[in-house]
């Protein structure tokens, strides 16, 4: 989507769905990340791409073939670095909170690089004028919410921010990863409100930042495993959470359906 490095000739590149916008993003301190038309170009892609996984296999040139059925159930992680500093930015712009209170660590920095990146994404945040921003019940402004993200977020966010979309679109339901996940959640649903009711969570991030954007979409994770992964880690062990509650729903005994009275029992659904 927007890694710097072209990797078009290398012998493995056709295993990989190259929708590069451009090669790298701006250095958010001094330029916006993208242009505000590179952000919508890679939502779109997420969108897109959602709706194609959703076809049958034969129709969908990105799935093995000799599968069978279609998706429904959708997964959307990231794999980069330096993307908890743009998601942390692009939360605090979102929600007007200090950028100092929800900086993480990342991938693992020492004390000294947190006190550099707690200031880092400070001057960006000031550079484009959302430091402390005041939405005054314009959270659902696109027009806003797009301009956040081409200078402060981050291809990968803009395309998951649309692959969630793209989710509620072919009413399928989503699951979200960590920080960089949870953040691009957070703007699909301030761009398309009805995307929440399709969402899922997974695990709680070691991200100081993760607690207020799942706060701010009003959603509870299931899984505490202190882990501190994106890279969709934690969406296949929602993905059994997920599937074992379907599957007792479906499956399971009812007092009716197998003769118990149930008549001194309070309801408690």
């Amino acid at each position: 989507m927007g890694i710097a490095t072209d990797y078009s000739a290398d012998p493995d590149a056709s295993k990989v769905i190259d929708h590069s916008i451009r090669r790298g993003t701006g250095n958010i301190v001094k330029e916006p990340a993208m242009t505000e038309d590179e952000c919508l170009r890679a939502i779109t892609t997420g969108i897109n791409l959602v709706a194609n996984v959703g076809k049958e296999p034969s129709e969908n040139k990105n799935v093995d073939k000799s599968s069978t059925g279609t998706v429904d159930l959708i997964g959307v992680g990231e794999m980069g670095v330096g993307n908890t500093t743009t998601s942390t930015a692009l939360l605090s712009a979102l929600t007007g909170v200090s950028p100092e209170d929800i900086t993480g660590r990342g991938a693992g920095l020492t004390d000294e690089a947190l006190v550099k990146k707690k200031e880092v994404i400070r001057k960006a945040l000031e550079f484009h004028g959302l430091l402390n921003k005041k939405w005054e019940g314009n959270e659902n402004d696109a027009e806003q919410i797009i301009s956040a993200m081409s200078k402060v977020g981050g291809l990968d966010i803009a395309a998951m921010c649309g692959a969630f979309i793209g989710a509620a679109i072919c009413k399928k339901a989503v699951v979200i990863d960590g920080i960089i996940s949870a953040v691009a959640a957070l703007c699909a649903v301030r761009l398309c409100p009805l995307v929440k009711g399709y969402l899922f969570t997974s695990h709680v991030s070691k991200e100081p930042a993760y607690d207020l954007a799942i706060k701010e979409l009003e959603l509870k994770p299931y899984l505490m495993l202190n882990m501190g992964l994106g890279e969709g880690s934690g969406c296949p062990m929602a993905f059994q959470i997920i599937e074992d509650a379907c599957v007792m729903m479906r499956d399971m005994a009812t007092f009716e359906g197998g003769g118990i009275d149930d008549s001194y029992l309070e309801g408690i659904r």
